[in-house]
Formats: C-alpha cells, sequence, structure tokens
C-alpha cells in the first residue's frame, strides 16, 4: 500500500531507540523527510544514519530532551527554518518509575508528569506553529489506559491523562489537524527488556520463563515487535486513515479484555 507520505515532514519523539526508531525507519520508508530526536547523541545521531542509509531518505538527528521545553521549541525552530512546516508528529517519551502509592515519592510524581503529560503538551502545543494543514499526530499511551497495575501506578494514571489529551486535542484542532493514540501492549524494547528482569529476580527464575508467563496472557502468545507497532503508527499518521480522528488503537496482541 502507498501511503503517499513522500516528502513528507516529521518528527519522531524517542526515535533513537524501541518504538520511537521503528516509527521513524517505517515513515523513511514511506519516502518522509524525519527528524529523530532524543537525549543521546550519540547513540541518536548512530540511529539516524542507519536508518538513512536503509531507506535512502533523509533522517535528521535533533539532539533534545522532551521533557524540557526549550528544547522542543529550539527543535521546531530547526524543522521551521529547514522545512517550513511540520506534517507528521509522533509523540513518545520514557517510561515513568515503577511502584505503588506507598512507595512512590513526590518526585517521582513530578518527574512522572513531566515525562508523560508535559511532554505531550509541549510537542502538540508549539507544533501548532509549524504545523501544515492536513497535519497528523500520533500519541503513544499505554496498555495501562485499559489494565491499570498497581505495580506501575504512575503509568497507568497519567497515561490515562494522556488519553484524555487525544480526545480534546482532536476535537479542538479538526478538521486541519488529525489527532490518534495508541496504546500497545507488551513490546520487545529495552524498557520491557527490564521489566522482565525486574519481575524475573522477584520470582527467581529465568528471563525466558518470565517472558513465556507473560506472554501466556496474550492471545498471539508473545510480545510485539517495535517493527510492528511502527507499521500501525505510520499508517494512522498517513491519509490512509483520513476519517481516523480521536482514536486509541490497542496494539496488544488481544491482551486487553475491554470491549472499547
Amino acid at each position: 500500500m502507498n501511503l503517499d507520505l513522500k516528502d513528507k515532514v516529521a518528527f519522531v519523539a524517542g526515535g533513537s531507540q524501541g518504538m520511537g526508531a521503528a516509527v521513524a525507519e517505517e515513515l523513511s520508508k514511506e519516502g518522509a523527510i524525519v527528524y529523530v530526536c532524543a537525549r543521546t547523541k550519540e547513540k541518536l545521531e548512530e540511529r539516524a544514519k542507519d536508518i538513512e542509509e536503509k531507506s535512502g531518505n533523509q533522517v535528521i538527528a535533533l539532539v533534545c530532551d522532551v521533557t524540557n521545553e526549550s528544547d522542543i521549541i529550539k527543535a521546531y525552530e530547526v524543522i521551521s527554518e529547514q522545512q517550513g512546516k511540520l506534517d507528521l508528529l509522533f509523540t513518545n517519551s520514557g517510561a515513568p518509575a515503577s511502584g505503588n502509592l506507598s512507595s512512590l515519592s513526590s518526585q517521582e510524581w513530578e518527574n512522572g508528569y513531566r515525562t508523560i503529560i508535559a511532554s505531550v503538551r509541549h510537542l502538540c502545543y508549539h507544533g501548532l506553529n509549524i504545523f501544515s494543514d492536513n497535519a497528523s499526530i500520533v500519541i503513544n499511551t499505554s496498555r495501562y489506559i485499559r489494565q491499570p497495575s498497581v505495580d506501575y501506578t504512575l503509568a497507568s494514571n497519567l497515561r490515562l491523562a494522556v488519553a484524555g489529551m487525544v480526545k480534546t486535542f482532536s476535537e479542538e484542532l479538526a478538521p486541519n489537524i488529525r489527532v490518534n493514540g495508541i496504546a500497545p501492549g507488551y513490546t520487545s524494547t529495552e524498557v520491557v527488556a527490564n521489566y522482565v528482569k525486574m519481575v524475573a529476580g522477584e520470582k527467581k527464575q529465568n528471563l525466558e520463563e518470565t517472558e513465556k508467563q507473560m506472554a501466556a496472557n496474550i492471545p498471539l502468545g508473545r510480545f510485539a515487535s517495535p517493527e510492528e507497532i511502527g507499521k500501525v503508527v505510520t499508517f494512522l499518521l498517513s491519509p490512509a486513515a483520513s476519517f481516523v480522528q480521536g482514536a486509541i488503537w490497542t496494539v496488544d496482541g488481544g491482551e486487553s479484555k475491554f470491549p472499547i
């Protein structure tokens, strides 16, 4: 399927690894001009070069901390100067601290807010200055908006707030800008690998057995690959999804038992 993304200008947050890198690669393969951002310069530049070599299309690395509003403003200034517009945005950030009400500190709550909620606000708000007509945004949420976890209280609460942002932003910015979200389940990323390692340590068992037990609750019987998430996001960003607005697509292999 031709997704009609050639020469579209895209900005992918958290683009040095995991889902962000996979989204950037899919967009680049479809012919988009992709800007990727992350905090670690060397790792980001290596990933941008790798994607560019695979796709044959331009990928630009911008060192940027999405929790820092001034970093986002500077990154968008570069895009505006070089391209004059922004067509596609994927908001994405790191995971907040694990824990529950009893164990999480005030600082961890504040850090979680900056990472999960403020980053989405900053990326979308400052994008208003350079979004083109018919721009498209996909906001990354989490499986926890469907199935909250006591052990991941921050993610369960803050990601649900982001789901609200998808709905309110999509109504405000229509009809010129589409806004949608994804709620990915367990995906084979560094973040999930660290979680599997933590669970394995608690249960005193090996990593393979732990992942197998976790995947047993997923009807498809496995974790997603980052590339599978990247394909869904790329489709949602594209004109092929032109009548999808305010939706949050669950991409969890059927794990969530909620009908909506």
